[in-house]
C-alpha cells in the first residue's frame, strides 16, 4: 500500500530575489487572500508595501485591522486610495482611441459604398 510523506523542499534560489531596500506594488491586496500573500512576501523577504485600493481605512474595520496587523509584523505599508471616477449620469465615456478611430472607421466606409 502506497503511502505519503512530505518531502524536504530545497529552494532553487539561496537568495530571495527581493530585499528590505525593495518596495512591492500590491493593488487591492489590502483585504482577503492577496493581502495575506501580500505580508508573507514582505516578512519573508524584508521589503516593504505599497497597497492600493478603492477603501477607506478610517471608514473600512477589516481594512484597518490588516494594515494595522501587517505594521505589528514589522512590515513598512503604505496604503494609498485609488480614485474610480465615474461619468455624470447620462453621460458615455469616451475612450481617447474612440475619438481617433471612429471618424476614420466612418469615412472609410462612406468610401467603400460610393
Amino acid at each position: 500500500m502506497p503511502v505519503l510523506r512530505p518531502l524536504p523542499v530545497r529552494p532553487a534560489r539561496a537568495r530571495q530575489p527581493l530585499g528590505s531596500s525593495d518596495v512591492s506594488s500590491s493593488p487591492a491586496a489590502a483585504k482577503g487572500i492577496t493581502a495575506e500573500c501580500a505580508l508573507a512576501l514582505a516578512v519573508d523577504t524584508g521589503a516593504s508595501l505599497a497597497v492600493l485600493g478603492r477603501s477607506d481605512p478610517a471608514r473600512d474595520t477589516e481594512l484597518a485591522a490588516n494594515l494595522r496587523r501587517m505594521t505589528d509584523n514589522g512590515v513598512t505599508v503604505r496604503y494609498a486610495p485609488r480614485r474610480c471616477h465615474r461619468p455624470r449620469p447620462g453621460r458615455r465615456r469616451r475612450r481617447p482611441a474612440d475619438r481617433r478611430t471612429r471618424p476614420r472607421h466612418r469615412r472609410s466606409a462612406r468610401r467603400r459604398t460610393q
